[in-house]
């Protein structure tokens, strides 16, 4: 395979967020001005090796996928329109099974044709609180997970 040209900065990623309501994601917003990151992306799936007495390898087997946990990490700030407090709420209010979010990037930046990654009404896992740091001149940050059973991958199309 030949060295490719096309490689697509991260800096470029369109970051989108919705409320889930009733297993549905709902208007989507476009916070990508607000977050710096989405990272553990990743999704593994069940793997075994049994090892047998006629051969030195084992025989393997590969299973389902495990579920994702992406974190997406962002700036705090106290604007009620900002996501920092949406999220929160969410978080704070949701009932058990009710703390629902869907988030989409778009590595890209979002036009027709681009690839796009998406998880659909997951929980909301992790919320990281703001902190503070004495000797810190930077931006306060933050951060959620979504506990997820996948991240559906689609290509923009309008």
């Amino acid at each position: 395979m030949a060295k490719t040209g096309n490689s697509i900065p991260q800096s470029c990623t369109k970051l989108e967020i919705a409320e889930c309501v009733a297993g549905v994601c709902g208007t989507w917003s476009d916070i990508s001005g607000h977050f710096m990151s989405v990272t553990n992306t990743t999704q593994t799936r069940d793997t075994a090796g049994t090892k047998v007495l006629g051969d030195d390898t084992p025989v393997i087997n590969g299973g389902k996928r495990n579920t994702v946990n992406p974190l997406f990490s962002g700036l705090y700030t106290e604007e009620p329109s900002d996501a920092f407090l949406e999220i929160a709420v969410k978080f704070e209010d949701g009932d058990c099974d009710d703390a629902r979010y869907c988030a989409r990037w778009t590595p890209a930046g979002g036009s027709i044709g681009d690839k796009r990654y998406e998880v659909r009404c997951g929980v909301i896992q992790d919320f990281d609180y703001p902190m503070g740091d004495a000797s810190a001149a930077e931006p306060i940050p933050f951060s959620f997970s979504l506990f997820s059973d996948q991240i559906h991958r689609d290509t923009i199309s309008s």
